[in-house]
């Protein structure tokens, strides 16, 4: 590459101007810096082409300018020149930090976008931006790798190639045709030397080109294959469909990876338990697929990226002795659903050229149509039914609550159970003593009133911790009670089985996995290594006695409440029933009362004549007195004679008795003070 020229004139204003020659600088992996004319900024875009090294095997770096901080930009990058004519577009976004507070990891991403169809090469990931964080400012620097040209004509190697960038970055962005916009701390002649303070962006690739690919593999059927899957970013689960096809194979499997955030242990190996892989496929029979005869490997790669791979066991494959099996033709195609946190194994930088198997860690396995007769564990009891049986329940990763399902057959057995285990968090260096009332049994199982018919208070779970890793042992023991055979020999003769099905994830090995029975577990147990578990038999659990006598006394309360309001209702029903009664009656009479009085009101207003001797006073020993008025007004008084009314329509009525029941109706019917 040859050296940059940069002439600039400092006006009057003390303002700088590029000469038409000279744009900005581009660094290579030669030290050195290409020529790179320039264009004045025109209105929201600033734009600028810089000329790649025409040493088609260096590594380009192209300084693309700066920004504050937190202040995004947009690109739109062309690529010019033999073998090119290509287009992309990059959004740079940013969050605020500071470099005492690291590198920006994190904190600064470019988002990708650019044409692919089906089997085109993938070309984004060599084109990678750093950024470096200095007094508030973002200086950007492009890379880009010989691989984006793949230059392998001699026509591609002698033809000068260029990049054009157009870019809105707001106020505060200065191109690098502006000395403001390029590091005042990097050596323009020897970038190679300054490269170290840049860190790459998070690159984000929204366009990812080919998302099948297929592997064939090799035709010796004893060898494990070894197939890339791609490269998966930690925090971002992953769907990947495998369709296997050959001579007696032909499957499809469905798996998704889910991963935590990991780094490698010291000595360069992939910490455990990190990836899972969950895989679903058609059951025509449990042990049709053997799901077991596969395996997802995963190694830590860059950032948050981890690569990806699937070993396949030639068992897989169940050629066995068959000629035309051993000699056919098997494939996998991998096909991977888009996203810009997957790089699929269509990439090459998805591929691990170093590839070493002891680097990788075995992810977990979930297999989502378990259980299948693989991962069943039926265990025979002995014939001695005077035993304590001890059947391996697997081990699991310490403070991993397990399920399992239990069915007891044989002669005069027949009893299902469902097993939770609940466990703490414990350890092999705290001693047996230590490590007691750690683990706690669930069972659920069925109940007959008044009898006890599981027995489960004979059998339990005992644990143990393993020396040296996070895991335990799971034992279940069952005592020769819970057979109850007695003194019936066709019992005693009889096969008893437990057949235990697990419904567990990740963290969890069967039986019949490596290293999931414990070795020494016959001196472990005589020594009194293994804990009981404390069981729990869900029907048995008996309730608080404090609570108990409260809701005993809450219903208690609920009950006299409820008499007492039927007794007030009851009371008041009589209460207003009487009062109707009353009411009634005293209307009939007032009824009566009421007609007597219109009729004698009648009367006594008719027309009538007297002689002057009645209208006038009687002596006084007269025991009657009837004056009238020429109103028409009637007085009657007899202080020591009662006073009558008759008339056709009226039959004889005391005028006294009547005021008297006038009064007393009155008062009934008058509302309460």
């Amino acid at each position: 590459a040859t050296k940059t020229q940069l002439r600039l004139k400092r006006n009057m204003a003390h303002s700088l101007v590029l000469t038409v020659a000279i744009a900005c600088c581009l660094f290579s992996a030669s030290s050195a810096f290409t020529t790179i004319p320039a264009t004045i900024p025109a209105k929201a875009k600033t734009g600028f082409r810089a000329q790649l090294s025409t040493a088609k095997d260096d590594i380009d770096y192209i300084p693309i300018g700066s920004s504050q901080i937190s202040q995004s930009l947009e690109m739109q990058v062309y690529f010019d020149g033999w073998g090119f004519g290509h287009g992309i577009t990059v959004t740079m976004v940013t969050d605020w930090y500071t470099p005492n507070s690291g590198n920006g990891d994190g904190k600064v991403t470019a988002i990708v976008q650019d044409n692919k169809f089906n089997g085109e090469r993938e070309k984004a990931p060599f084109f990678t931006i750093m950024q470096r964080h200095l007094n508030g400012k973002l200086y950007y620097v492009v890379r880009l790798d010989p691989e984006y040209l793949n230059c392998e004509l001699d026509a591609c190697k002698n033809t000068n190639n260029w990049l054009s960038f157009q870019v809105e970055g707001g106020p505060s962005y200065m191109p690098p045709t502006d000395p403001k916009g390029l590091d005042p701390e990097v050596d323009v002649n020897d970038f190679e030397s300054s490269k170290a303070k840049y860190h790459d962006c998070n690159m984000m690739y929204l366009t990812r080109g080919q998302t099948e690919v297929e592997h064939t593999f090799s035709k010796n059927k004893t060898d494990i294959e070894y197939i890339p899957l791609g490269v998966i970013n930690n925090a971002h689960p992953q769907k990947i469909d495998l369709s296997f096809l050959g001579w007696h194979l032909g499957m499809g499997i469905s798996m998704e990876i889910t991963a935590d955030w990991h780094r490698p242990n010291n000595d360069g190996t992939a910490q455990p338990r990190k990836v899972t892989a969950f895989l679903r496929e058609n059951k025509y029979h449990v042990s049709d697929i053997q799901l077991q005869h596969l395996q997802v490997l995963y190694k830590y790669h860059d950032g948050d990226m981890s690569y990806l791979y699937l070993a396949v066991d030639p068992l897989f494959t169940r050629c066995a002795d068959i000629e035309g099996c051993l000699n056919g033709n098997h494939r996998v195609i991998v096909k991977t659903t888009p996203s810009p946190y997957f790089m699929p194994s269509s990439m090459d930088a998805a591929i691990d050229s170093g590839f070493k198997v002891e680097e990788y860690g075995l992810a977990t396995m979930v297999d989502l149509g378990a259980p299948t007769e693989e991962s069943v564990i039926k265990s025979q009891f002995s014939f001695n039914k005077s035993d304590t049986e001890y059947i391996p329940l697997g081990k699991a990763f310490v403070a991993t609550p397990l399920s399992f399902k239990l069915a007891f057959t044989g002669w005069g057995l027949g009893h299902g159970l469902d097993v939770r285990i609940t466990p703490d968090w414990h350890s092999a260096v705290n001693g047996p003593w230590a490590n007691r009332n750690r683990v706690s049994v669930f069972v659920e199982d069925n109940k007959v009133p008044g009898k006890s018919n599981a027995q489960t208070e004979h059998f339990n779970v005992v644990y143990k911790a393993e020396n040296g890793t996070s895991d335990v042992f799971y034992y279940l023991r069952v005592d020769p009670t819970f057979l109850d055979c007695g003194d019936e020999q066709s019992c005693k003769d009889a096969n008893h089985h437990v057949t235990i099905y697990p419904f567990n994830g990740e963290g969890y090995v069967s039986p019949k996995g490596d290293g999931s029975v414990d070795p020494d577990f016959e001196n472990n147990m005589n020594n009194n290594l293994y804990n009981e578990a404390t069981l729990i038999n869900i029907h048995d659990v008996s309730r608080v006695p404090e609570l108990e006598q409260k809701l005993d006394e809450a219903q208690q309360n609920i009950t006299d409440l409820q008499a007492k309001h039927e007794a007030d209702i009851q009371n008041l029903t009589t209460i207003l029933n009487e009062q109707k009664r009353m009411f009634d009656e005293a209307t009939v009479k007032f009824d009566d009362l009421l007609k007597r009085f219109n009729a004698l009101e009648m009367q006594l207003m008719a027309p009538h004549t007297t002689t002057p001797t009645r209208t006038e006073s009687c002596t006084s020993d007269c025991d009657v007195e009837v004056r009238s008025s020429i109103q028409g007004d009637i007085q009657i008084k007899a202080p020591t004679a009662d006073v009558f009314f008759e008339s056709d329509d009226c039959q004889k009525t005391d005028l006294c008795e009547l005021a008297l029941d006038v009064a007393a109706l009155k008062k009934k019917l008058e509302p309460a003070p």
